[in-house]
């Protein structure tokens, strides 16, 4: 404590040539000495990383989804699933089709009613 009191008049003899000396001194002091306060407790608050944060609301993310990926899947078709995986692993409709060995337009609507099925799972 007893150095926020000197950090104040320190910051008040720096700075005594711009104080008007017409006023009264004890309003000033008061404003250098709220302006050390916050400095201390700014420099003294705990923090947390922002890397630990986001690291920790992804995993629960991550667990939030999974679960309910898991409960999708069930009520999708085996060719539905690999379809959709394809997808997340970054190919295009054209590769799918030649992956799977069916039509452009067939893997098309494979997805289609996959995402269909998920949109009416996920509805409450």
């Amino acid at each position: 404590m007893e150095d926020l009191v000197q950090n104040t008049f320190l910051s008040f003899y720096k700075a005594i040539f711009r104080f008007d000396t017409n006023r009264p001194v004890l309003p000033y002091l008061y404003q250098i000495a709220r302006n050390e306060l916050k400095m201390y407790y700014r420099s003294h608050k705990q923090t947390v990383s922002l890397a630990e944060t986001l690291s920790s609301k992804r995993e629960e993310t991550l667990v939030d989804q999974q679960s309910a990926t898991a409960s999708v899947l069930v009520v999708l078709s085996d060719e539905q699933q690999k379809a959709l995986q394809l997808i997340g692993e970054g190919y295009s409709y054209k590769e799918i089709a030649q992956r799977l060995g069916k039509p452009l337009n067939t893997v098309r609507t494979i997805i289609r009613r996959a995402r269909l099925l998920i949109a009416q799972h996920q509805e409450p």
